[in-house]
């Protein structure tokens, strides 16, 4: 559950980071803080494990934007 929260998370800071650049802001480094280790090492480790299979394609779209560097998720203790 938490997983699909940083995906709508990502889906949602993309596209503020599109809206920043077509108003001339840009090089803004995007965090989403989040409070559960699984879901934050589910989306910074690139490889599939056997128990993340069970997870819908289009969730990874938040690796991919890890992976990409287009942003980072992060422990909420970490701030």
């Amino acid at each position: 559950m938490e997983y699909r929260v940083i995906a709508n998370a990502t889906c949602e800071a993309m596209w503020m980071k599109k809206l920043m650049k077509n108003l001339c802001i840009d090089n803004l480094q995007i965090i989403i803080y989040c409070d559960n280790m699984s879901s934050i090492y589910l989306a910074n480790n690139p490889m599939f494990h056997a128990r993340t299979k069970h997870i819908e394609i289009h969730y990874h779209f938040v690796r991919e934007k890890v992976l990409s560097r287009d942003m980072q998720v992060a422990d909420m203790q970490q701030r």
